[in-house]
């Protein structure tokens, strides 16, 4: 009887335990994403897109500097 209490608490504990493991690298962008007050600036219309880290595209860095982005990557956002 011990033995089967033993085997099922394993289980139990093994199974948060990976629960836990998996959802610790996956988080949402926006939460790693926290914008600043957004700035006013004089940007140019040069369109150069860049992917805000909150998954919006910004016409070019400057704008989403503007829109207070704290960073991006080039090239429009995909979904």
């Amino acid at each position: 009887m011990d033995l089967k209490k033993h085997l099922y608490n394993s289980l139990i504990t093994s199974t948060i335990l990976w629960s836990a493991c998996l959802h610790q690298g996956k988080t949402d962008p926006e939460d790693d994403c926290l914008l600043v007050s957004p700035k006013d600036i004089a940007c140019t219309k040069e369109y150069q897109p860049v992917c805000g880290c909150n998954l919006e595209t910004y016409g070019n860095e400057c704008t989403a500097r503007a829109a207070g982005v704290p960073s991006w990557t080039t090239g429009a956002c995909v979904l």
